[in-house]
């Protein structure tokens, strides 16, 4: 053995964006979170960026929209793709769902990350009962989430697809821009995409940075401009203000509103497919009423 050898930093894990973001929020969030997850949150700050006050505001955005998208829309089938840990101490998809008070109310949380599932299988068979399913599978193969979701919910009524703080993991070599047309055209009419991504648009040299170190962390990550997160919902009608800094999507309070959008780096919206379509959606979907052995409620 070398004195190389000896003094290499050991990692038995690999940081994932789960514990990332867990680690970046702190609180009850935090503990699921290991040290040097805790320490990677550290660095990202010491360049500039302030990830508590990121991953505190994406948050927010997620319960206002998909509260929206329950009452406005009135939308009550969720994918949840890049779920993430379920919190301790904030709402998650399937609360945020079921305090809408519409009881046909579906959730299915995606992750690739095996750590969400087990937190979210002890989580919810100790929470909100209801009509939640967790599917542990890559945003990179949506055939397997939409053969899942196919089973677990009803495809003649619309789909909300959420992609909130995942699609930055995705590298341009992963054609996500492919990844999100293919699964909004495998939903039905009406259905609509809720979206967040960091943006490179206020400290281009800061986010190079941020994708360097998260790189040599085995994570990769790409931040876009507004103009390419807006692609993502080419063909699809914006509700709400449109694509905008998520602090500032029909905010909660003013003061959150005021802040700089160069201090939350993140982009958010919702785009709403037409409800009049032909060749996609429920009529090609082969989507259905669900049942049997996959009905809302299993683990998968």
């Amino acid at each position: 053995m070398t004195p190389q050898d000896l003094t290499a930093p050991q990692r038995p894990y690999s940081t994932t964006p789960a514990r990332l973001y867990a680690a970046a929020h702190g609180g009850p969030e935090g503990r699921d979170a290991y040290p040097p997850d805790h320490e990677l949150v550290d660095r990202l700050a010491r360049l500039g960026l302030d990830p508590a006050l990121i991953a505190h505001h994406n948050r927010t955005f997620h319960r206002r929209a998909v509260t929206y998208t329950a009452r406005t829309l009135g939308i009550s089938q969720f994918v949840d793709i890049g779920c993430g840990l379920p919190a301790q101490s904030r709402p998650n998809t399937h609360t945020t769902a079921a305090a809408a008070g519409d009881p046909s109310w579906r959730v299915l949380h995606v992750d690739n990350d095996p750590v969400v599932r087990a937190h979210a299988d002890a989580l919810l068979r100790t929470g909100t009962p209801g009509a939640t399913t967790v599917l542990e599978a890559d945003l990179r193969d949506p055939d397997i989430i939409l053969d899942r979701a196919r089973q677990v919910m009803d495809f003649r009524r619309p789909v909300a697809l959420m992609l909130l703080a995942v699609l930055h993991y995705l590298t341009d070599a992963d054609r996500p821009h492919d990844i999100v047309r293919h699964l909004v055209d495998a939903l039905p009419p009406g259905s609509c995409l809720l979206l967040s991504h960091t943006t490179n648009d206020y400290a281009p040299q800061v986010t190079e940075r941020a994708e360097e170190l998260l790189a040599r962390e085995g994570i990769q990550a790409r931040a876009r401009s507004r103009d390419a997160i807006a692609r993502f919902f080419d063909g699809l009608t914006p509700d709400g203000p449109g694509l905008v800094p998520v602090h500032q999507w029909r905010p909660a309070d003013p003061a959150s509103a005021a802040l700089p959008a160069s201090r939350i780096h993140t982009y958010g919206g919702i785009g709403t497919k037409p409800r009049s379509t032909t060749g996609t959606g429920a009529a090609s979907s082969g989507g259905g009423e669900p049942g049997g052995a996959d009905s809302p409620g299993g683990l998968s």
